[in-house]
């Protein structure tokens, strides 16, 4: 369905738009189960539809209701400080400049 046809909807039943919403979030909520996407892009994915019905005031959506559907996003990043192997690996691969700056960020923390 393309956005006109949806505003059109979603300003004759809102109620019909909101479940449209709801079930394409409910699937992407699926692919988020099966780990293909993070939680974080579902949120993004329903910016826009928001921002869309809100352009053209489609105010009668209950949009908390259809956030409680939202897996919880990842609000940390899944890094970690290298281990001296590692550190060893990347000194002894690089050049006199790689060196220098791996050494300068080892040794300031910046890892």
């Amino acid at each position: 369905m393309d956005a006109n046809r949806f505003v059109n909807l979603a300003l004759k039943n809102p109620k019909k738009a909101q479940d449209l919403i709801i079930d394409f979030l409910l699937v992407q909520k699926r692919r988020y189960e099966k780990k293909e996407i993070s939680g974080s892009y579902i949120k993004n994915l329903k910016k826009p539809i928001k921002l869309l019905l809100e352009v053209n005031d489609v105010t009668r959506i209950n949009w908390k209701k259809v956030s409680r559907i939202l897996p919880p996003e990842r609000r940390y990043a899944l890094d970690r400080a290298p281990t001296i192997e590692e550190l060893r690996l990347l000194y002894q691969a690089g050049g006199l400049r790689e060196r220098f700056c791996l050494l300068t960020m080892a040794s300031s923390g910046i890892t």
